[in-house]
């Protein structure tokens, strides 16, 4: 909610820094539920690498074959910018009636293409 209502803004460090709270948080809960265990026991259940980074998940079975689950980084989301209106276009200026059509297909898909990730379990989202 909070990251798709401000991605089409200047929002990624404060993106990276919400993801460094959460990491915080989730490291001060592992370290606190193995309180006996030492923190490379700790990193090598809860961390694993994922492409380039290390980040938190969680494995699963289903439907016999295991699943790694990671947290969602908020950071990864894509910054989508507005994109402004032309100058002296108007939407009852019949001149301009097919820029306003193409506009409103692009802001279709991309709403569509959003809704239908959401609508996605996140289990059947991960590999």
């Amino acid at each position: 909610g909070f990251a798709n209502f401000y991605r089409h803004v200047v929002s990624k460090k404060t993106y990276s820094e919400i993801d460094q709270q959460v990491y915080q948080l989730l490291r001060n809960w592992m370290l606190r539920r193995h309180r006996n265990k030492t923190l490379a026991w700790c990193k090598r259940k809860y961390i694993k690498r994922w492409g380039t980074r290390w980040q938190f998940t969680v494995s699963t079975v289903k439907s016999g074959k295991v699943k790694s689950i990671r947290l969602f980084q908020v950071a990864d989301l894509p910054i989508i910018r507005h994109i402004k209106v032309r100058g002296k276009a108007h939407p009852y200026d019949p001149f301009y009636a097919e820029y306003f059509e193409q506009r409103r297909n692009r802001q279709w898909l991309r709403r569509k293409k959003d809704s239908r990730y959401l609508a996605t379990p996140a289990i059947e989202r991960m590999v």
